[in-house]
């Protein structure tokens, strides 16, 4: 399947590496990312391989999502390409989630 990031993803993934390199380091920072995208990169073969998000807002639109450190990758199953539709530090306050 293709994975295929919306821009509101790719904005989220660029300032989470952004706001890393400052509160941490380049390293770590850009070992999240890389984390991240390789994680994307393995839906394309296991796109079931998350779990469910439960919720209000998108338990009917089967949003699914894959934890990295301290990081959520959400994304969904449409058709024949896997959309990653937002990256989440889970530190944040829910609300910013999706």
């Amino acid at each position: 399947m293709k994975v295929v990031w919306t821009k509101k993803a790719s904005k989220r993934l660029r300032e989470l590496n952004r706001f890393y390199k400052k509160a941490y380091s380049k390293n770590y920072a850009d070992k999240i990312k890389d984390a991240l995208l390789d994680r994307s990169v393995s839906l394309g073969k296991f796109p079931l391989m998350g779990t469910l998000e439960l919720g209000e807002k998108v338990e009917d639109l089967g949003v699914r999502y894959l934890v990295e450190e301290h990081c959520k990758l959400y994304y969904q199953v449409i058709d024949d390409k896997i959309e990653i539709v937002s990256v989440f530090d889970t530190h944040q306050h829910p609300d910013k989630m999706l």
